[in-house]
């Protein structure tokens, strides 16, 4: 009779505590499709077309309404910016047009028929635009080596710098919000610049750590920042910083990342974070205990990740455009209200998985548990 108590007992005690304590598995993207003709470095989704920059000179404009086969529409080679280089860093697209920079300075082409982009003009007096342009309302706001310029663009055609912030380091990324600029300048940390003045941007806010801040994105009222130690195989971070106050931003928690981090991306709950050759996803539903959630290993060094609907678009050195489904990281509410980006002309919610109508693990624990005390007791 001992025996079978003792049984029970450990039987009671599984239940309760190893069925609750099983770890979900990590969940990954899959590949869809590529268009493998290009060198892309950055990329903007607009409607149905990606706007891919192109290391080895101009922009490709790509029909991506079918995800899986991907198709040249158009492309600007002769592309007006003032470096010998030739190779186009960045595109952004406003209206339109689309800014697309290099090494000293920025172009601007109109995109009306993506067939056959057009030259409206250029600006030469910004310096080496190293984190890429914003566009908010008349005015281009340029991250560059040198801190921020901004650019009056009421008159495409003859583009005029209005007023510039240095942030002392290296600006390699920057985002807009309400009436800050955001920006991730290297060994300075990030600057919190503001712009409602856009003549006269003064500084507002900083955080700063002992390392480099590579990459930045806004969600909420949270900063999550890619952070680089000076050493390239050290200690690399996603950092998360309350910017609730601007001028007094604190921190918050990290995740430790395995390999350089070149990115940041934040889309609904997850952090996309290239990171040493992988896209890392971290769930950062609670920001103070990021988790892993799943990667991807694209087999080369990328520079940023676009999340548009159900996808993640990749601009890849040997891939040109990689295109991932990344379903199994959108909450069903968000799924349900995501816009189909493919050819299949069923409902979306066709495509939302039932729910299991099988009792939930906790449900079945309960049983178990009850079941198991009420056999000891009758011993």
């Amino acid at each position: 009779m001992n025996l079978l108590r003792i049984f029970l007992l450990a039987a009671l005690i599984f239940a309760f505590f190893g069925i609750n304590n099983v770890e979900a598995e990590e969940s990954n993207l899959t590949f869809v499709g590529n268009y493998d003709n290009i060198r892309a470095t950055h990329l903007t989704i607009s409607g149905n077309y990606a706007y891919i920059a192109d290391f080895n000179g101009g922009f490709n404009i790509v029909n991506i309404e079918d995800p899986s086969n991907p198709t040249f529409v158009g492309n600007y080679s002769g592309i007006d910016v003032p470096s010998n280089w030739g190779s186009i860093m960045d595109v952004t697209i406003s209206g339109n047009y689309a800014y697309v920079t290099d090494s000293i300075g920025f172009g601007i082409v109109n995109i009306e028929d993506p067939t056959n982009p057009t030259f409206v003009g250029n600006s030469s007096d910004i310096g080496w635009v190293s984190g890429g342009i914003i566009i908010s309302g008349n005015y281009a706001y340029a991250a560059t080596f040198e801190g921020l310029r901004i650019i009056d663009i009421e008159d495409p055609t003859k583009s005029t710098l209005v007023g510039s912030y240095d942030t002392g380091g290296y600006a390699h990324d920057m985002v807009i919000s309400g009436d800050y600029a955001f920006i991730a300048a290297n060994n300075e940390g990030m600057i919190i610049v503001n712009i409602e003045d856009p003549t006269n941007p003064t500084l507002f806010g900083k955080y700063d750590t002992d390392y480099y801040f590579y990459s930045l994105d806004i969600s909420g009222n949270y900063a999550y920042i890619a952070e680089r130690d000076s050493d390239s195989d050290a200690d690399h971070k996603l950092v998360i910083v309350n910017i609730e106050v601007p001028n007094g931003p604190t921190f918050v928690g990290n995740y430790n990342l395995d390999g350089l981090p070149s990115d940041v991306t934040i889309s609904e709950n997850y952090a996309y974070v290239f990171a040493g050759g992988n896209l890392t996803i971290v769930n950062i539903e609670d920001p103070t205990n990021s988790t892993l959630a799943g990667s991807y290993d694209t087999g080369d060094y990328v520079r940023s990740v676009t999340i548009s609907g159900n996808y993640a678009y990749i601009p890849n050195d040997d891939l040109g455009l990689l295109i991932l489904d990344r379903t199994p990281f959108i909450p069903v509410a968000a799924e349900e209200n995501q816009i189909d980006n493919s050819n299949d002309e069923g409902p979306v919610e066709d495509s939302i998985e039932e729910e299991s109508p099988l009792p939930s693990i906790s449900l079945i624990t309960s049983i178990i548990s009850i079941g198991l005390l009420a056999i000891l007791r009758r011993k």
